[in-house]
């Protein structure tokens, strides 16, 4: 019988289920009870992020020996989102300058790929503002920072990158490292003290 770790608390079991899944399920509904999800599950020592895959489901446990389960509360979660994502402007508003920059020389195919990669990482930057703000019931019409509601303000990003986007399908590079350069890089760098504003909502119930 496999030892059953959770959160560094051996768990004794009258008798072990026959699979991961329903393993799973009654760690679940204990974790569900004390205001918390499972996040984490180790193998033998190695690390499953796909425990939850349907495949795994009927996987039998015989064939283990140490199986490590970690719980967290949501608040927890939603807090290291919002922290990744406020990590993450950094290296867009410097991705956003050389970017621009790699649209003034002669290497366009890497510039077109940078571009790529800068417009996937602003919309998860957003979506990671979004989601959070979302499971912490804040209204992003109301909440407000330097005048403006952030919800327009992630309206008018959205629309730099729009801009972008038609600049570089007319292959106007100029126009694409302008916008990069003079609108978007300086828009990320405000956008810090909107994650912070929103993370200090959730340490007060963490």
């Amino acid at each position: 019988m496999p030892h059953v770790v959770v959160n560094e608390g051996e768990q004794t079991l009258e008798k072990l289920p026959e699979t991961w899944g329903k393993l799973l399920a009654g760690v679940d509904r204990d974790a569900a009870a004390r205001g918390e999800v499972v996040t984490a599950v180790r193998f033998d020592g190695v690390d499953e992020p796909t425990f939850r895959q349907p495949a795994h489901a009927a996987l039998p446990l015989t064939g283990f020996e140490r199986i490590e389960i970690e719980t967290t509360p949501p608040s927890e979660l939603i807090d290291e989102a919002l922290a990744q994502g406020a990590l993450s402007l950094a290296a867009l508003s410097a991705a956003a300058a050389q970017t621009g920059d790699a649209f003034r020389g002669v290497d366009l195919a890497g510039a077109n790929q940078g571009l790529m990669e800068l417009a996937e990482g602003v919309r998860s930057m957003v979506a990671i503002l979004a989601t959070g703000a979302q499971a912490l019931g804040v209204d992003l019409q109301q909440m407000t920072r330097d005048g403006r509601s952030v919800a327009a303000q992630i309206t008018e990003l959205s629309g730099q990158l729009e801009s972008i986007i038609d600049a570089q399908q007319a292959h106007d590079w100029l126009t694409v490292a302008d916008i990069l350069e003079y609108d978007l890089e300086p828009a990320l760098k405000r956008w810090r003290p909107i994650f912070d504003t929103l993370r200090a909502s959730v340490r007060p119930a963490a």
